[in-house]
């Protein structure tokens, strides 16, 4: 068990250097080198690859007990942030009648709009209305298959690049003869 606890130390804070890199360093980063636009995974790659190469220079010989402890740590991180993002009853009630109120004039080749009605939206935090659209910051619960999905390739890329960076750094330390 005491064996443990530095590679679960280092686990941790590779997830925090892992949401670090993707979040804030290497998109502005490759924006800044690669002017043209890469695709989202091109970041989540390289963000993985960078811890990876942090995990082998601070736990050279556990450094592949860290990807278990990664994979529970980003599934605690999807589990916690959906709670904290769930739709609650208020903001649901303002989704739907934002949503009755914008769609109601698709297709109708009549000019007259049905009147608009006022929806508070100061009992639903998240919930924005903007002229004649809204957009909300929360998880319906028909949208949580979604939620679950992304977040989970999201950081199974992170995983795949910090894996390339652990595989690729393998020293064999064999005597040398001679």
């Amino acid at each position: 068990m005491k064996s443990l606890i530095k590679p679960l130390l280092v686990a941790v804070l590779a997830a925090a250097l892992c949401k670090l890199l993707m979040s804030l360093v290497v998109p502005y980063a490759l924006m800044l080198l690669i002017p043209d636009s890469l695709p989202i995974w091109t970041n989540l790659l390289v963000s993985g690859f960078i811890t990876g190469l942090v995990v082998v220079r601070v736990l050279p010989a556990q450094r592949y007990y860290v990807i278990p402890m990664l994979i529970l740590i980003f599934a605690l991180l999807i589990i916690g942030g959906y709670a904290l993002h769930r739709c609650n009853g208020t903001q649901l009630a303002a989704i739907d009648q934002l949503a009755s109120q914008t769609w109601t004039d698709i297709g109708n080749p009549d000019p007259v709009s049905p009147p608009q009605v006022a929806v508070d939206l100061s009992a639903a935090p998240g919930v924005t209305q903007d002229g004649q659209g809204f957009s909300y910051s929360c998880v319906r619960p028909g949208e949580t298959l979604d939620y679950f999905l992304s977040l989970h390739m999201m950081y199974g890329i992170s995983l795949l690049g910090l894996l390339l960076a652990l595989l690729l750094s393998h020293r064999s330390r064999r005597p040398r003869l001679g």
